[in-house]
This record gives C-alpha cells, structure tokens and sequence, in this order.
C-alpha cells in the first residue's frame, strides 16, 4: 500500500512539473524571436543597397591580389561614396586598364578615377 502512495505521489509531481514548464516555453520562445529577428533587422543587408565604400574596397583589393601580376604592384584603393580613386604605379598601360577595369567591374561602383601613372622599368 505505500508502494502504491509513493507512486501516486511521485505521478503526481511530475505532472504538475510538466504542467509547470509548458507556459514557460512559449514565453522563452517568444522572447528569444523577439530578440533574434530585432538582431537580424539590424545587420541584414537588403539587395537593392548600395554596396558600402569597405566592400567595395575589399572586393577591388581582393581581385588585386588573386592576380599574380597585379599582385606586385602597390596600388592603393580609396573610395568616398561609391567612388574609387585608383593611384600608385603600373609598368605597363596594359597592366593600368586591367586595374581600372576590375574596380568597374565591383559591384556599387559609381566611376572610378585613375592616379595611376605608367613607368616601364
């Protein structure tokens, strides 16, 4: 006879345990989307957004450098809203057109201004 109180009694608690925790979830839930998609709101980046002055210089320096022979040139990259200014020395116009042409090529460019000077060594 015990046995069986003790296993009413542990029946019992464990249901008012579940009956506990299922109003807890949907409020945990509900908090943790709440503060998830005010995060994603945040730092998603829509389509139709400009591409920002960062990105374009990262993309335009990281196609430098998969280039061997661009690689070797010390071009520096500066962009003021979408706007690129291209300088440093090229040994050939060939070499100096590639340049301008991988910057027009970046996604969010508006115009790209060349400072780059050729020098044939």
């Amino acid at each position: 006879m015990a046995e069986g109180i003790c296993r009413n009694l542990y029946l019992r608690e464990r249901h008012a345990v579940k009956i506990r925790m299922i109003p807890f979830c949907p409020a945990i839930a509900a908090c943790l989307v709440l503060i998830f998609s005010g995060c994603a709101g945040v730092t998603e980046k829509k389509a139709d957004e400009p591409a920002s002055d960062s990105s374009i210089i990262n993309t335009i320096k990281a196609g430098i450098a998969s280039d061997p022979e661009l690689s070797r040139l010390k071009i520096t990259v500066v962009t003021r809203q979408r706007e690129v200014v291209l300088s440093g020395v090229a040994p050939s116009r060939e070499l100096k057109i590639r340049l301008i042409k991988l910057a027009l090529g970046v996604k969010g460019v508006r115009s790209v201004e060349d400072k780059i000077t050729v020098r044939k060594k």
